[in-house]
């Protein structure tokens, strides 16, 4: 098996892994301090993601510059770009405590807070706080199994880390009653031994990387790495402001009930946001290598490569969502409203149909150092969507509609940008032909809508009252969206190879027999 065979077979039983550790916390925190209360934790990681803006900055392109030194064994230069964020990361933790103290003094005027929950709600920001600080004094730890290209590695530790947060939120809520805040505990655990896990794959996988190493500290690579990761810190802004936002302002504009529901209806789309970056990790290795070395046509290759595979990932999930979302959400969440849960989750799936298998596409611009055109237009049209839905939020009386107008402008405008600027602009920045990544767009879009009006002619009046009732019509809909897939998507040399390796694996079976 190659090394980018088991990086994706791990990475796929790691996604497998996060999504029942996921669905089995929620689960959890919703029986034991309901659905508004769960939805602080999505906001308090929102917190945490604004301040992540600030560190992006010098750790956007440190991966980049790392990777690209050590493949061409300046180990110098890795050194030096290792150290000086390693160093430059303990002192914005340091400088970013200080707002993030005073928010947590003044937390009740930022957000409404239910009554009887203020000190609950305020150790969980606490924790949500520290484990910041923790991930990021630790993240150039995780450059090593990049850098070799062993996301295999990677895929296994954050297994590990799931167990121990669904072991944590377990314990802790069948020994003490229920809260909030059992969730920050779980969460910094988990973080702590992948701090370790990290620490101790740098010193295997990289031995000519020195650690904490004063020496090899470089304020002109800070500058660098500043001066270049000042536009991958605005288009962290601009996710922001197209997804990150949208809790506060349903805490503040309607209610923490509203903010509550998001929350849980965005659950699983969050959690394929995870599974992207994911399948992108096990690709974009290989996209930087392939960019070092100057080949074109393996750049191309990897990235159509990544699309596919994404879209056989996620393409299937989506149709599940959309056409067996209402049974799904009956049975994972029973206390809760499972028509407008699904209302909601269709209304912002639609933002992550084309995002999800086209995200490798973002990696383009940072291996050619050109994401200062990516960020200006994603800051452009976060700013407006921003724009658009403060508008609405005050000429629309109706509580309901709030909602709607919340979750559904920025799934339009995502849907926008990866329709029309990712395909024609990340193929212009590695100069080849301009529609080059549109076939694959249309292919997909056009599985998606096969496979779903097919699901629901065919089994969309069934309601799942079981979990084997649902996985059965789970079974069916993966059958009939992988048949399409097949059709639709792969190339005529892709299926042959397809068919291949399935004959020759019958074969294998039928000869162990």
């Amino acid at each position: 098996m190659t090394q980018n065979a088991k990086n994706f077979v791990s990475r796929m039983l790691s996604m497998m892994v996060s999504f029942l550790g996921t669905m089995l916390i929620a689960r959890i925190v919703v029986q034991g301090v309901g659905g508004e209360m769960y939805g602080f934790f999505q906001m308090a990681n929102d917190f945490v993601s604004y301040a992540t803006v600030l560190t992006v900055a010098l750790n956007g392109m440190a991966t980049r510059f790392i990777t690209v030194s050590y493949v061409q064994n300046d180990y110098r230069q890795a050194n030096e770009y290792y150290n000086s964020v390693l160093f430059g990361n303990f002192l914005l933790t340091l400088f970013i405590g200080v707002p993030g103290g005073l928010l947590l003094a003044n937390l009740p005027s930022v957000v409404n807070l239910p009554p009887g929950f203020e000190s609950d709600v305020r150790l969980l920001f606490l924790l949500t706080f520290a484990n910041f600080g923790l991930t990021i004094c630790t993240t150039v730890f995780s450059t090593a199994t990049y850098v070799k290209n062993r996301i295999d590695l990677d895929s296994f530790r954050n297994m590990e880390r799931e167990a121990i947060r669904v072991m944590s939120i377990a314990i802790l809520c069948r020994a003490f009653s229920p809260k909030i805040w059992y969730m920050g505990v779980a969460i910094l655990l988990g973080n702590i031994f992948v701090a370790f896990r990290n620490y101790a794959y740098t010193l295997k996988l990289v031995p000519e990387i020195r650690l904490f190493r004063l020496d090899c500290f470089n304020l002109r690579k800070i500058r660098q790495l500043l001066s270049l990761g000042a536009w991958v810190s605005l288009m962290s802004v601009s996710s922001i402001l197209m997804d990150g936002v949208d809790l506060i302002l349903a805490n503040r504009f309607v209610s923490a009930a509203a903010m509550g529901a998001i929350s849980l209806s965005k659950t699983i789309p969050r959690y394929l946001v995870s599974g992207m970056v994911n399948v992108t990790a096990v690709f974009s290795p290989s996209v930087m290598i392939a960019y070092a070395k100057g080949d074109k046509n393996k750049l191309v290759e990897t990235c159509v490569s990544a699309i596919h595979v994404g879209a056989a990932i996620f393409l299937p999930i989506d149709v599940i969502l959309i056409v067996a979302g209402k049974s799904l959400f009956r049975l994972w969440l029973p206390s809760q409203d499972a028509d407008f849960l699904h209302t909601l989750l269709v209304i912002a799936l639609a933002g992550y149909l084309l995002p999800l298998p086209l995200n490798i596409l973002w990696t383009l611009f940072t291996a050619t150092n050109t994401v200062r055109l990516s960020s200006i237009y994603m800051t452009a049209d976060s700013i407006l969507t921003i724009f658009i839905v403060l508008f609405l939020l005050h000429a629309v009386p109706d509580e309901l509609t709030k909602i709607y107008i919340i979750v559904g402008t920025s799934s339009a405008v995502q849907i926008i940008r990866c329709a029309f600027f990712l395909p024609y602009f990340s193929a212009k920045v590695i100069d080849v032909r301009r529609t080059t990544f549109y076939e694959p767009v249309a292919r997909i879009l056009i599985c998606l809508c096969l496979s779903c009006g097919v699901g629901f002619a065919l089994w969309g009046e069934l309601h799942a009252e079981t979990w084997g009732a649902f996985f059965l019509l789970c079974f069916l809909l993966v059958g009939e969206t992988f048949a399409m897939i097949a059709i639709i998507l792969l190339s005529r040399a892709e299926r042959e190879k397809l068919f291949s390796k399935i004959t020759g694996i019958m074969k294998r079976g039928g000869v162990g027999k």
